[in-house]
């Protein structure tokens, strides 16, 4: 009897193949790389990008930089849902060599429609209320997570994100533009 095996993620690494099936890993040695590197897919079809916990670049990492020296670091998960991508969770760290363990700071991470009829339009938004983790350094984590992508009764959107960061009561000034708002745009590929 034949077992058929529905590969979700693909990693090469010299000629092992690994690969995950269900949540089981599977490793396959001595893979003809040509082979691989020759399969034609049909065109006009849509292939998702793999994702799950065989997928090794399924991760974000932005950083943003705050005129007083804050340093702002977004990471972030990619999750392929039914309607599209997700970054869940995102984390976030503010780091700044003059805070201590007294600081109140907070961050609200702002998603938008990035085009067609609604860019611009606010889709949701998350605040998180940063911990401090010692040193100069404050933490915090968002597990409802954000959009990136939806697709919807056939229609295609994207979204960019707009960062604030408040310390003890103060909105961070953007070292690029002097704005409030640290744009950003989250990528899923």
């Amino acid at each position: 009897m034949k077992k058929i095996i529905a590969i979700v993620a693909l990693l090469l690494a010299g000629n092992t193949l690994w690969a995950e099936s269900g949540n089981k890993p599977l490793e396959l040695k001595d893979v003809n790389l040509q082979a691989i590197k020759s399969v034609a897919f049909p065109e006009g079809k849509a292939y998702p990008m793999p994702v799950g916990s065989a997928a090794r670049d399924n991760t974000g990492h932005d950083v943003l930089y705050a005129a007083d020296g804050t340093v702002i670091s977004i990471d972030y998960s990619i999750e392929h849902g039914s309607t599209g991508y997700e970054a869940r969770p995102v984390a976030v760290s503010v780091a700044n060599k003059a805070f201590t363990n007294r600081n109140r700071i907070r961050v609200v991470l702002v998603n938008c429609y990035d085009q067609g009829g609604y860019s611009g339009e606010e889709m949701d938004r998350s605040q998180i209320g940063l911990a401090y983790a010692g040193g100069t350094k404050y933490v915090g984590q968002d597990s409802k997570g954000l959009v990136l992508t939806l697709g919807l009764m056939g229609k295609n959107y994207t979204f960019k994100q707009i960062v604030t960061v408040e310390v003890d009561g103060k909105l961070l000034t953007n070292a690029q533009n002097n704005s409030r708002n640290f744009p950003l745009k989250m990528t899923y590929k």
